[in-house]
């Protein structure tokens, strides 16, 4: 049986990254993927929630405290890797998701672009 292909260039906008599913289970959860080259050879995850974590290193920071509690095994090299591809963006159903939708195409202008030869709007 072959292996699949990893797919190319992804962005996974995750809502509640703040929360505690996210803290237990998803983000250990990516990281093994990501430690397993599992995950897409070009990839970002984009933290939304209503709770600012403060900046984006802040919030890399909140995650590596997740996987030292919740994660399979010790951070190790891959790290470093791995938090380069973390950003977050405050949003809330307040903003709607026009709001929400604008911050996230700023912060990855590949989005808008991945998005239209996708067939997206």
């Amino acid at each position: 049986m072959s292996a699949l292909p990893r797919p190319s260039r992804r962005v996974l906008v995750l809502f509640g990254a703040t929360g505690d599913l996210a803290k237990r289970k998803l983000f250990p959860g990516f990281f093994h993927l990501f430690r397993e080259g599992l995950m897409p050879e070009d990839f970002r995850v984009i933290g939304s929630g209503r709770h600012s974590p403060g900046t984006d290193d802040e919030f890399r920071e909140r995650i590596n405290e997740s996987l030292q509690v919740h994660g399979r095994g010790e951070l190790d090299e891959h790290w470093g890797g791995f938090a380069s591809r973390l950003s977050f963006v405050a949003s809330s159903a307040e903003d709607g998701v026009k709001a929400a939708g604008d911050q996230i195409t700023a912060l990855v202008p590949q989005c808008k672009e991945s998005v239209a030869s996708a067939g997206g709007s």
